[in-house]
């Protein structure tokens, strides 16, 4: 121990020295030890991060602003110009009977002596030397509204006229404009007719009208006199030098107006051969690919021929159809269809039953389930017993047949008392041995306008057989079922004859509607099978468009499309309805064969399924009612589409516009609420606008909702949901006794899962149930209100109902009282809106 060496400790009185202070920052120890074995960085290089000077970024900018400039002046000089595509300038007046068509379109042809008119399909075209430029005028027929749609789709310019008379705008014209507005307008020009017809005080009060109703509607405030030859030459060179409005939809596609139409029957068969002369525009065309005729569906190109440009060959006022034989002499061909890469016309996958990964009932066990659900209705029939018999005493009483149907007869005859007394409307009711004397007249929806009049018996006799009461009171039935809807939505009843268990099999509870998982991928229908899902529909989309190969024939070239397989009474159709025009599809949307690309791009197996056709899928449109329809429009209702380039029909299903992974099933088209409809149809990519149409009674057609295209996905999970309510029996604190919701112990058991919540706030659950007819215990968060009401909510997925049908009718254009808006206050903010979105 005593050699162990100990240690000083100084005292507290002994001197200690202070510690270096080198300041906040580390120390040149410190910072040595940190950098030590560290390498030291390169020198930045402006040549190596590609670093550019002031004088190179200035150049590069001067650089980029001429290349865009450049490409402005090309695609403006390739439009219109001496030798190029002519400016197609649409002929669009806003008044049915006050503006004179013929007479502004002769007053343009003949403004310019010197020019060549030349007459052709779908129009007039006038190369005017005085202007260097070639123009196309387009007069579509007036009430058809299909052809003011196309004409607006393929014009560079709409030249809209509006009458000098008090009407300015009649119901027509605004019906017009509503499509129009809907479907997107390129260039437009406004004009004003007949105002030299009136006095100089008169056209002062006419021109601070139609400046209103100008700025009102196009956002615009220059307008043009259309009177004279000198007002038709200015609105060409107007024409002529204003900047073109670009659109998306048809200026990735290639597309043509017809300027000549021949058809060449086969012997063996009522198809032919349908020669369509045009410009073709857009983007460039093969003759592999499919082409679509708005209203008639997708064909097939034969070959593409060069004919002679009348524009270019032809020195004297003549028109086209003196031209075809020479045509045929010089004609060349410039592309011609290949059988083994032409695209062809299946208009959906074959179904492999033998690849279902989920069972499907066979017709057999439909047959069985059908005849069980007949016995179980068969036990369950009611039949009359004596006035105060029990439900126990009942049980014992045996019904002959004859005592059953007494009783169904009688049951039968109080419904159908019941129903004529309730569907037929108030104001409609008379004595059916007596002839009635008020003739009413009443228009769709909420409101009925009744008008008593003295009219004689054979009126009031032939008024009530063209009435179609059926009609009537299926127009009735729709009108109180969105009415309930409203009031109490999603509420029903709980059937009596049918246990709630297979009454609402297909239904099931959520926890949570928004969190709650549901599998997009669960008890898919045949349909299915049938169309095509992608994995990443955005790039997709990215891809197409930005690899859009360019084909054999070229954008501005005159040329014959021999489009091949076309029926006879369609190619007779289109050569009354003009003007006509053709649009080619993109990849996907027409039917193709599945390269090993497009099946990586679409994640499928290229070596289990070689031939693939890819068109037919579920798209999804966003649509906002318009104001100018007040009829009641339920879901799957079929209505006609115009999205894009294509135009059909279809039964679409409405869901709301919300995000999440599910979305609630809407019954019933709202006004002042925007909606996703979902059907089954040819896959198309956005942009593209959507107009749709409702057929009329009198065969015409009212514009019913407006909107776009929003994606193809058939993952969109569209979830129906149901309220099963029931009514508080004995209240006790936190438990409840609930009755009317179920009516025997079977179901309260199937249904002991799901969650309960009263229209007050409570939540809760079954606990048992007690007896056997309905009752069950429930136990709550709170207590109860003895006028509350317990809610249980089901839900069951939906899916869209397969009629596509490309062929559409052309009806006249129907101008009813529903189509008028409801007032002028919401027209005046739906045009608005239409303004702003576009």
């Amino acid at each position: 121990m005593a050699d162990a060496q100990v240690k000083h400790r100084p005292g507290p009185f002994k001197q200690t020295n202070k510690s270096h202070k080198h300041g906040k920052h580390r120390s040149k120890g410190k910072l040595d030890e940190i950098n030590s074995g560290r390498v030291g960085a390169k020198s930045i290089s402006r040549r190596l991060h590609h670093a550019l000077s002031k004088q190179q970024r200035q150049n590069r900018l001067s650089q980029i602003r001429k290349h865009k400039r450049q490409e402005v002046l090309t695609k403006k000089r390739g439009i219109g110009n001496l030798g190029s595509v002519p400016h197609i300038i649409a002929v669009i007046p806003l008044s049915l009977h006050a503006v004179d068509s013929n007479k502004i379109v002769n007053d343009i042809t003949s403004c310019d002596e010197t020019a060549n008119i030349i007459k052709g399909y779908s129009g007039t075209t006038l190369v005017s030397n005085s202007y260097k430029a070639t123009f196309t005028i387009l007069q579509p027929p007036l009430k058809d509204l299909y052809a003011c749609l196309d004409a607006a789709k393929i014009a560079d310019t709409i030249l809209f006229v509006l009458s000098a008379s008090n009407e300015i705008i009649d119901s027509y014209g605004h019906h017009c404009l509503s499509c129009l507005f809907a479907q997107g307008l390129p260039t437009s020009i406004v004009t004003a007719q007949g105002i030299i017809n009136h006095s100089g005080k008169k056209q002062h009060e006419i021109k601070r009208n139609i400046q209103k109703i100008v700025l009102q509607k196009f956002s615009k405030e220059k307008w043009f006199h259309l009177d004279t030859q000198q007002d038709a030459q200015r609105i060409l060179r107007i024409a002529a030098t204003t900047k073109l409005q670009k659109i998306t939809y048809r200026e990735i596609r290639p597309y043509l107006l017809a300027e000549t139409v021949e058809f060449n029957e086969c012997d063996s068969s009522d198809n032919g051969v349908l020669q369509v002369t045009g410009y073709l525009r857009g983007h460039s065309l093969s003759a592999n690919n499919l082409v679509y005729i708005p209203g008639s569906g997708e064909y097939q190109l034969l070959k593409i021929t060069a004919p002679p440009n009348p524009s270019l060959n032809s020195n004297s006022r003549r028109s086209s159809t003196d031209q075809i034989e020479s045509m045929e002499e010089d004609m060349r061909v410039l592309d011609e269809a290949d059988p083994a890469i032409q695209e062809t016309l299946i208009a959906e996958a074959d179904i492999d039953t033998l690849n279902d990964e989920q069972t499907w009932p066979t017709e057999e066990e439909l047959q069985q389930a059908d005849e069980e659900r007949k016995q179980k209705m068969k036990r369950n029939r009611k039949f009359a017993v004596p006035a105060g018999t029990s439900s126990y005493q009942a049980c014992w009483i045996v019904a002959s047949d004859d005592e059953e149907n007494d009783g169904l007869d009688d049951d039968a005859d109080d419904d159908e008392n019941n129903f004529s007394n309730d569907d037929i409307p108030d104001a409609v009711e008379y004595d059916h041995d007596e002839p009635a004397s008020p003739a009413y007249s009443s228009h769709e929806g909420e409101s009925k306008t009744v008008t008593f009049s003295t009219v004689m018996d054979g009126d009031a006799i032939n008024y009530d057989q063209e009435m179609d009461w059926e009609r009537e009171r299926t127009e009735l039935e729709k009108m109180r079922a969105e009415k309930e809807d409203r009031t109490f939505p999603d509420e029903i009843d709980t059937p009596l004859n049918i246990p709630a268990r297979e009454a609402f099999i297909d239904y099931r509870g959520l926890r949570s509607f928004r969190t709650s998982p549901w599998d997009p991928k669960e008890d898919l229908p045949r349909d299915y099978s049938r169309i095509f899902q992608f994995q990443n529909f955005k790039h997709t989309r990215k891809v197409i468009l930005s690899s859009n190969e360019e084909s054999n024939v070229q954008i501005g070239w005159y040329v014959t499309l021999h489009i091949k397989n076309v029926p006879r009474d369609i190619a007779d159709n289109l050569q009354t309805h003009r003007p006509l025009v053709i649009f080619g599809l993109l990849q996907h949307e027409q039917k193709a064969s599945l390269d090993e690309k497009s099946a990586h791009l679409l994640n499928i197996s290229f070596k289990v399924m070689l031939i693939v056709v890819l068109q037919m899928s579920v798209l999804n449109f966003v649509l906002q009612r318009t104001a100018y329809y007040s009829g009641t429009i339920e879901s799957n209702d079929r209505m006609m589409f115009q999205v894009g380039f294509r135009r059909f029909s279809a039964s679409p299903m409405f869901s709301q516009h919300s995000t999440g992974n599910k979305h609630k099933l809407e019954r019933f088209f709202r006004t002042n609420e925007a909606i996703v409809a979902t059907m089954y149809c040819p896959i198309m990519f956005p942009p593209a606008p959507v107009i749709v149409f409702r057929e009329n009674e009198d065969g015409g057609f009212s514009l019913v909702a407006t909107g776009s295209l929003l994606n193809v996905n058939p993952d969109r999970t569209v979830v129906e949901k149901i309220v099963l309510s029931g009514h508080p029996y004995k209240i006790h604190k936190r438990i409840a006794v609930i009755r009317y919701m179920f009516f025997n112990r079977e179901d309260i058991a199937w249904f002991k899962p799901v969650e309960l919540y009263s229209k007050f706030g409570r939540r809760g659950h079954i606990k048992e149930a007690l007896g056997t007819h309905g009752h069950m215990k429930c136990i709550f968060d709170k207590q109860l209100k003895a006028h509350d009401t317990i809610c249980m909510n089901l839900y069951k997925r939906n899916f869209p109902i397969w009629d596509y049908n490309p062929i559409v009718p052309r009806p006249i254009l129907s101008l009813s009282v529903n189509d008028q808006p409801t007032n002028e206050t919401t027209a005046r903010k739906f045009e608005t809106k239409m303004d702003t979105n576009l």
